[in-house]
């Protein structure tokens, strides 16, 4: 008898820390912020690694354009305005679209990536979520 409850305390312990170990298998990693768990988060960094990279030259580019347009637009009211040392009106209204351009498409091309990696992770959360369904079933 006394053999028996053994045998039968350790099967149970065992199925326990299997059951604790699926569960902490399930959860994952931790929460790091929108609901999104610190594994996802590396799946998405390999699937596309250099998607920080790229976010930060487009915030540098953008200060560039930014800084340029901040020098040109106040050239550019000189070739309004007119005079002898006015600089051509055609190449700074040139300059201030190419500045302003610059600018438009950096920010478009920021969000446009935030909201890419928002899809992925969404993606990926919910790929992960069917696989640990099929496990668990």
């Amino acid at each position: 008898m006394d053999l028996d409850r053994k045998h039968w305390l350790r099967r149970t312990n065992g199925i326990y820390k299997l059951k604790e170990s699926k569960l902490r298998d399930m959860l994952g990693g931790e929460d790091i912020g929108n609901s999104f768990r610190r594994d996802l988060k590396l799946i998405s960094e390999v699937q596309a690694p250099f998607r920080g990279v790229r976010r930060f030259f487009y915030v540098a580019f953008t200060a560039a354009a930014g800084i340029s347009l901040f020098f040109t637009l106040p050239r550019l009211i000189r070739a309004i305005q007119g005079g002898d040392d006015a600089p051509g009106l055609l190449e700074t209204a040139g300059n201030t679209a190419i500045n302003i351009g610059g600018i438009v498409a950096f920010v478009a091309l920021f969000f446009w990536d935030n909201k890419k990696e928002e899809e992925q992770m969404a993606q990926i959360s919910r790929d992960e979520t069917l696989y640990q369904g099929c496990l668990c079933a």
